[in-house]
């Protein structure tokens, strides 16, 4: 699972730029990192303890779509909430 933490991790911060950045978040973007956090939340649902590197990233990418609320309107901040809510749930699966 090393190498899939490194994956996700850098993945999440490509995910956390564009988001800083203001640049749009295409639906294969979207798509890509679900799949990551559907393979993580299967590798660690389970488990008590998960890499720190994984859970500040999860965090890091949390608080950037909550900030990402306060900066879209109309279409954008709907696409952006829907990302964000179902970001909190695989979060809810890995950590809790």
């Amino acid at each position: 699972m090393h190498n899939s933490n490194i994956d996700i991790n850098d993945f999440i911060i490509t995910i956390v730029e564009k988001l800083r950045f203001a640049e749009k978040l295409d639906q294969n973007s979207v798509n890509y990192l679900y799949d990551l956090l559907d393979q993580t939340a299967v590798n660690y649902t389970q488990q008590s303890d998960i890499p720190k590197q994984l859970a500040y990233s999860l965090l890091v990418l949390h608080d950037n779509l909550e900030g990402a609320l306060n900066y879209y309107q109309g279409d954008e901040l709907a696409y952006i909430s829907g990302i964000n809510s179902r970001i909190n749930g695989y979060i809810e699966k890995i950590l809790l």
